[in-house]
Order: structure tokens, then C-alpha cells, then sequence
């Protein structure tokens, strides 16, 4: 809506309130139906994707799953790679069985409080921990990977039951359609589901029921949209509406109000994009023209294979020989009549020898596009340690800024939506991970890559100062107890490990007590031997 300048409308939140509320109809189907029509643009690319490098999953454009869908396919290094990347971004950012991220005093949080919150926080981890250790959060987050190489992955986050406390589900992409507010960021989301309208109290607990007719009889399910966006008209805390309503009638079956940092079930994250897009570009999209250009060439060389097997033959039309039923196979026997040349094979005019050098260049950018790389055949000499290290640092330098993308996007998110579920059950008794009282650190080993660089440069540095000027400078020159900090913080030591300042500090006075007993103090007395009586 254009602003004028007797509008009055002052903040982009009020814009894009005034442009939900539309000409009268319910501005929350509203929204949803512009946000699925805008996901059309992008169903054709999506497609495409799935159908070159993951053929199992259901399409943007099917009814069903299950279809057959490697007509396209011809070369398995996209659909082995997908894979692959999927597992390494797993493993490099939230690993199984593994505390990925810790709870850290905020920056707003005064220098004297920060250490007495260390060791509640660090239980505080603990717990949410031992409790997603327990949940099918890796198995779903592998599912939403697999989105996130296609650009977009969408994880649902549920309170659970006494058995499992959080729920976690992966939504499919071609069920989901996303909106962004006026800050950037995806603050609408809208699923699709199909439910029996007499089940819909069991799959949304609180919604009530449709008539069967409603849904076209006996057996059938209805098309239901679910609906969660934030509420911009209180922009100054953190509101979203959550309701549920029929697509075709539009009648609501479900409605409510969440409210606090992580209320919203839903964790949206890309993998990067463009200005002004809102879904995102992942690694697929990138390399979409080199996964068609590798399966086009396995094509052609298969038909050239089909036709070096099988051969083309000429044969005299003399009205004696039938084509039809000339059987082309070992020890077969072709009658021919006399003095005819019979069949005669025809050799092709061109080969195709060149097609492995071509595959093998365009296969291994693939595997770069994935992030895939390979260190090397077996049969070749190893790797040294120092290579390993070498291209592990590399891929975390080129996953920079993807992995500070992924850190705001999932990571804090999840994290804020886990601690919110465990605080409405009465679990945890902390203030909302808001990043001022409470912050997420990250300590996944994409993390740590990135943190040992940092260490690394210290090093360097004092072997540097010490090789140049001695140690005796290197120890005038560097805070031995703030370095120490910094290598446990970059390093993710537990802060439970650590002393607390009075400890060294009672520790210090400590040692300088025995020093000085060991050198003997100046000020004590020394006892005179005892000698013969006087007198």
C-alpha cells in the first residue's frame, strides 16, 4: 500500500497490517492464499530438483507419494550426494548424541552475575540435552536437511506427551507456503493437510470436528491449512496467531494465541537468498545445470553403448528375407537367399570416447557444489593430518556464511522453542533465551572449525613473541589468566571445569604463601641455639 503523507502510518509493522487487513475478507486466509500463490513461481525450479536428485520424495506437482519418478535420471552422483550432504551438515552442526550448543550469560548480564550463572547454565544444557537425546529430533532434522539442499527446510517443534516430552516433525516443502514480515525474516508459515474431518480434534488437540459432509462423504479427508504468523499490531513483544481453518470453505476449526520467545512451533531456515526472495537457494539450485548436463552425457553414452552391443545391419530387400523376424543373438541362424550378400553390419561414424573426461570434470563439480569432496582413492598414499586439517578448515571458510545463516535461522530458534516447552511444563526455571539475559552458543564441530582458527592465530602469535624476544617478554606482554579463558570459551570447555575468580584468587595467595615460607620471611625470628647456663 503506498504511503502519502497524510497517511499517517508511520512504521513498516502498521504497512503491512493495513495491507493484511485487505477489502473486508479474513485477512488470515488472505495471507495464506498469497503466499501459496506466490510459491507457484517457484514449483517448476523445486520440481526439478527433486526429480534429478531425490526421485523417493514427493514432487511439487504430485497427488501422491510413491510415484515413479527416474525417468530423468542417468547418473547417480547428485542423488548419492544429496545424501551425503545431508549427513555432513548434520554431523558438522547439530551431531546426534552430542550437545551441539551450550547456555551462556547474555550481554546484558553484569560482569559479577555472569559467574555465578555459569553452573545453573550449564545444568540447564545438561537437561535439554539428555531430553532431545531421547526425541526423534535427528532422524527429522536428516529430513529437513535433505529440504535445505533444495534451499528450504521447515521443522515443526511440539509440547509431547509424558513419553516424549518435545515432538519434532519435518514438513515436506510441497506442503508448505512462507511469508516475511516487515523485518526480513519469515514470520508467516502455512501447512497443508489432509484429515478425515472426524479426526481433526486428534490431530489438532483443542479443533473441533467437521461434518462428514463437509468433507464430500464417508472415508474422505478435507484439505486443511494451518496458519501461524506473527501479529505486528504488538510489535514490541513476540505474538503470534495460530489457527487452523478449511481450505475450501474457509470455516476456522481452531484458533489461539501464543505468546513469548519460542511460542511459534515452527523453525524455518534457508540455506542462503536473494533480496527481496523469500524462500531460499540451496546448493541444488546452484548446480541444478551440472547435475542435467552429467545426466544428459550418461544418456548419450548409454545409447552409444546400447548401439556398440547391438549394432546396425543392412540387409538385401529381395523379397526372401524378413526383417521382422531376424533374431540378432549367439549362434542364431539367418537364412539368406543365394548370391546375396545377407546382412551386412554398418560401423558408426563417430565415437564417443570423450564423454568419461567430460563426466568425470562435471561429476567432481557436483561433488564440490555439495560440499562433497573426496580426500582421495584408497589405493593411493595417504593423506597427511595436516592436508585433513587443511580441507576441513577450507570447507568451514567456504561454509561461512551459510553456517551464520543457519546459527540465527535454527539453532537459536530451536533451541529458544525447546527451553520454551520445558519452561511451560515446569522443567526449567529460567528467563526466555532472549540473547540479553540468556544467549546460545554454538559447539558443533562446524563451530569449533571456525574457533580454532582464532586459536590458532593465538598460537602463532606467541610462538612468534617468545621465538622473537624470549618467554620472559611473552609473559610480561600476555595476561596468562585472561588468555586462559579465551582458549577454554573458543575451545568449549564447560565452565563448570573452571575456578571461579576467588578460587584463583585464594588459590594465588595460596602458593605465594608457601614461596615465601620455602624462601623464609625476613620478618620472622630466627631461635637462637640454646646454649650453657650463665652463672
Amino acid at each position: 500500500m503506498p504511503r502519502g503523507p497524510d497517511s499517517g502510518v508511520t512504521t513498516l509493522a502498521e504497512v503491512y497490517a493495513i495491507s493484511e487487513a485487505g477489502s473486508g475478507a479474513d485477512p488470515i486466509v488472505a495471507r495464506s492464499k498469497r503466499a501459496f500463490a506466490s510459491k507457484e513461481r517457484w514449483n517448476s525450479l523445486f520440481d526439478e530438483c527433486f526429480d534429478y536428485t531425490m526421485p523417493g520424495r514427493t514432487g511439487m506437482f504430485d497427488d501422491s507419494p510413491g510415484q515413479k519418478r527416474t525417468a530423468e535420471i542417468f547418473d547417480e552422483t547428485a542423488v548419492s550426494g544429496v545424501q551425503e550432504f545431508a549427513s555432513r551438515i548434520q554431523s558438522g552442526l547439530t551431531p546426534g548424541h552430542v550437545r551441539w550448543a551450550m547456555f551462556a550469560p547474555g550481554n546484558a548480564v553484569p560482569a559479577e552475575l555472569k559467574q555465578q550463572m555459569l553452573e545453573p547454565l550449564e545444568q540447564m544444557t545438561g537437561l535439554v540435552f539428555d531430553i532431545l537425546q531421547n526425541t526423534n529430533i535427528s532422524a527429522e532434522l536428516h529430513e529437513c536437511y535433505l529440504d535445505l539442499a533444495v534451499g528450504t527446510g521447515v521443522l515443526r517443534v511440539d509440547n509431547g506427551d509424558s513419553l516424549e516430552l518435545v515432538r519434532f516433525r519435518s514438513i515436506p516443502m510441497p506442503n508448505v507456503a512462507l511469508d516475511e514480515g516487515p523485518d526480513g525474516k519469515i514470520d508467516g508459515v502455512f501447512v497443508r493437510h489432509w484429515v478425515e474431518p472426524t479426526k481433526i480434534s486428534v490431530a489438532f488437540p483443542g479443533a473441533s470436528n467437521l461434518d462428514e459432509k463437509e468433507g464430500g462423504g464417508p472415508g474422505k479427508k478435507v484439505c486443511l491449512i494451518e496458519s501461524c504468523h506473527r501479529v505486528w499490531e504488538r510489535s514490541n513483544e513476540y505474538v503470534y496467531k495460530h489457527c487452523v481453518y478449511s481450505e475450501k470453505t474457509g470455516k476456522k476449526v481452531f484458533e489461539t494465541e501464543l505468546v513469548g520467545i519460542g511460542s511459534s512451533p515452527f523453525v524455518v531456515f534457508r540455506w542462503a537468498k536473494a533480496a527481496g526472495e523469500t524462500w531460499g537457494r540451496g546448493p541444488i539450485v546452484n548446480s541444478l545445470s551440472s547435475i542435467k548436463t552429467v545426466n544428459l552425457i550418461s544418456q548419450f553414452v548409454l545409447e552409444n553403448a546400447d548401439l556398440a552391443v547391438s549394432g546396425m545391419y543392412q540387409v538385401d530387400d529381395d523379397g526372401t528375407v524378413n526383417p521382422d523376424t531376424i533374431r540378432i543373438a549367439p549362434g542364431a541362424v539367418i537364412p539368406v537367399a543365394p548370391n546375396t550378400r545377407g546382412i551386412q553390419p554398418i560401423n558408426s561414424a563417430s565415437r564417443f570416447d570423450v564423454a568419461g573426461l567430460v563426466l568425470d570434470e562435471i561429476r567432481d563439480s557436483i561433488r564440490r557444489g555439495l560440499f562433497n569432496e573426496r580426500l582421495g582413492s584408497p589405493d593411493q598414499s595417504p593423506k597427511t593430518a595436516t592436508e585433513i586439517a587443511e580441507r576441513m578448515a577450507d570447507l568451514s571458510r567456504r561454509l561461512s556464511g551459510t553456517y551464520s545463516r543457519l546459527q540465527n535461522e535454527l539453532v537459536v530458534p530451536l533451541m529458544q522453542r525447546v527451553v520454551y516447552i520445558l519452561r511451560m511444563r515446569g522443567l526449567i526455571d529460567a528467563p526466555p533465551v532472549n540473547g540479553l539475559d540468556i544467549r546460545v552458543v554454538a559447539s558443533a564441530p562446524l563451530s569449533q572449525a571456525q574457533r580454532f582458527q582464532d586459536v590458532e592465530n593465538f598460537a602463532r602469535f606467541m610462538q612468534m613473541l617468545g621465538g622473537l624476544f624470549g618467554g620472559q617478554i611473552a609473559n610480561l606482554m600476555v595476561d596468562q589468566e585472561k588468555s586462559s579463558t579465551y582458549l577454554a570459551e573458543n575451545l568449549a570447555v564447560p565452565a563448570t571445569l573452571l575456578r571461579s575468580p576467588e578460587e584463583r584468587a585464594q588459590l594465588v595467595q595460596q602458593l605465594a604463601q608457601a614461596a615465601g615460607q620455602q624462601a623464609g620471611d625476613p620478618n620472622e625470628q630466627i631461635p637462637q641455639e640454646a646454649g650453657p647456663p650463665i652463672g
